[in-house]
C-alpha cells in the first residue's frame, strides 16, 4: 500500500503585518485647591481616546505618573497592529511662576508622542 506524502508546513517567519497609524488625543488638566491652612493640594484629570473612533475615557489621580501610565496602557490595548500618535494638550491651574508643561517636566513624567505594542 502506497503512503501519501504528508503536507509540509513552513516554520519560516510570517510576513510582518503592516502597521496602520491612528491619532489619539490626551488632555491633562491640573487642579490646585487651597485648604484652610493655605496648603495647596494638586490633582490631575485626563480625558483621552482614539480620534474619530470611540468615546473618550476620563480619569483622575493625585499622581500624574500613575495617570499617564493608565492612559498609555489603555492606548496600548487598542494599538493592535497600529502605531498610535498622541497629541497632548494641557489646561487648568498652572503652578506659580511657571507653566503646566514645566511642572510635568519637573515631576519627571514623560509624555510619549507614540504608543505601539
Amino acid at each position: 500500500m502506497a503512503t501519501r506524502p504528508r503536507p509540509q508546513f513552513s516554520l519560516a517567519a510570517r510576513a510582518p503585518v503592516a502597521r496602520r497609524e491612528q491619532l489619539a488625543d490626551a488632555q491633562l488638566c491640573r487642579t490646585a485647591t487651597r485648604d484652610d491652612r493655605d496648603t495647596v493640594r494638586v490633582s490631575w484629570t485626563a480625558e483621552w481616546g482614539i480620534r474619530d473612533d470611540s468615546p473618550g475615557v476620563e480619569q483622575g489621580s493625585e499622581n500624574l505618573g500613575e495617570l499617564v501610565a493608565v492612559i498609555l496602557d489603555d492606548l496600548r490595548s487598542r494599538a493592535c497592529h497600529s502605531i498610535i500618535r498622541l497629541e497632548w494638550t494641557f489646561e487648568g491651574d498652572p503652578p506659580e511662576k511657571t507653566t503646566i508643561e514645566n511642572e510635568i517636566a519637573r515631576l519627571g513624567v514623560a509624555l510619549p508622542a507614540t504608543v505601539t505594542t
